[in-house]
C-alpha cells in the first residue's frame, strides 16, 4: 500500500493466474480494512488477462456515490408553471433563451424551478445574472447560448451558474433529441459537474445530486479561501531604486553624516540622456569625489 501511495500506478507485467489471485486478495484486504487514504479508491485492470494495473484514484467512488446519492433528500419537482421564482420567470419570457422544441422548454423551467425553490429552502439566494453573460474571443456571444438556460446561485458568498440545455440539439435521432443535461462549474477536486437523461434514471431524480454539488463546491472554496488566507504572508515593499548620481559624486559612506558640497550649475542641470529628463538633485550629503 505504501508503494501504491507513493508511486500513484503499479503495473505487473503479465502476471499469472495464482499471482493475480494473490493482488485480488491484497486490493480487497486494503479495503475492507480501510487502509486506503480518505478522499482516494482504488481502481484496478486486467484482472483476467495481461498487464495487471493498480491506480489510487482521488475521488469518491462510482459505488459509494451511488449510495450517497440514494440516501439525499428528493427534490419536488412542480407539474405546472405557476407561482414562478422571478429569476424563472425571466427565462421563461425570455425568447433567446431555451431555444429548443416546446415540450422540453417547459420541462426545462420546470426542472429549474425546482432547483430554485430547493436552493432558497437552504436559505441559498438565486439571481439572475444574464446581463453578465461572457463573451466570445471576438466580442459576438457564443452562439449555442441561445440553446440553454441558466440560473445563478449563491451559497455562503460564493456564484455557482446551473444551466440546462439539450445534450444533443442537432441530433436527428427521435430519442436522443429529447434528452437534456444539467452542468455546474467545473472543480480542481473533480466533483461531479455534469448530469443527463439516462436509461437508468431522469433528470428529475439527478436533482438532489445536484444540490449537493452546489454544496460540496461551497464547502470547498471555504476550504481553500481559508487554507490560502492562513498560508498568505505580507508582501514586501520594495526599496526605492537609487537615484542616478551625475558624474564625479558618490554616495555617503554609511554612517557618515557630512553635509557635502552641492554640484556645480552644469551638473544640475545636464539632462540625462536615456529619458533626457533633468537630474534630480542629489541630497546634500552626497560627496564629490
Amino acid at each position: 500500500m505504501e508503494r501504491l501511495v507513493r508511486e500513484r500506478r503499479v503495473v505487473i507485467a503479465d502476471p499469472d493466474q495464482s499471482e493475480r489471485g494473490h493482488w485480488r486478495k491484497t486490493i480487497h484486504y486494503a479495503k475492507r480494512y480501510e487502509l486506503v487514504p480518505e478522499g482516494e479508491f482504488i481502481e484496478c485492470t486486467g484482472s483476467e488477462r495481461g498487464d495487471l494495473t493498480i491506480k489510487l484514484v482521488a475521488g469518491a467512488h462510482p459505488n459509494a456515490a451511488r449510495k450517497r446519492a440514494a440516501a439525499l433528500a428528493r427534490v419536488p419537482v412542480p407539474q405546472r408553471l405557476d407561482r414562478l421564482h422571478p429569476v424563472v420567470a425571466r427565462l421563461r419570457d425570455d425568447a433567446g433563451k431555451l431555444a429548443m422544441p416546446k415540450q422540453l422548454r417547459h420541462r426545462s423551467l420546470l426542472l429549474l424551478q425546482a432547483l430554485a425553490a430547493a436552493a432558497e429552502e437552504r436559505g441559498w439566494q438565486v439571481r439572475d445574472r444574464s446581463g453578465e453573460a461572457e463573451l466570445h474571443y471576438s466580442g459576438i456571444r457564443r452562439q449555442s447560448e441561445h440553446r440553454a438556460g441558466w440560473i445563478w446561485v449563491e451559497v455562503d458568498g460564493y456564484s455557482y451558474q446551473v444551466t440546462i440545455a439539450q445534450e444533443f440539439p442537432q441530433t436527428l435521432d427521435a430519442v436522443k433529441s429529447q434528452l437534456l443535461k444539467i452542468k455546474l462549474p467545473h472543480t480542481k477536486s473533480g466533483s461531479r459537474c455534469r448530469w443527463a437523461d439516462r436509461k437508468t434514471g431522469q433528470l428529475e431524480d439527478r436533482l438532489p445530486e445536484v444540490i449537493d454539488g452546489l454544496a460540496t463546491r461551497a464547502a470547498e472554496d471555504r476550504e481553500r479561501t481559508s487554507r490560502y488566507r492562513h498560508t498568505a504572508t505580507p508582501s514586501r515593499s520594495r526599496s526605492p531604486r537609487p537615484i542616478p548620481l551625475p558624474r564625479g559624486w558618490s554616495r555617503p559612506l554609511r554612517g557618515s553624516n557630512g553635509p557635502g558640497d552641492m554640484p556645480p550649475r552644469s551638473i544640475r542641470s545636464r539632462p540625462c540622456r536615456p529619458c533626457l529628463l533633468p537630474l534630480c538633485l542629489p541630497p546634500s550629503n552626497w560627496h564629490r569625489i
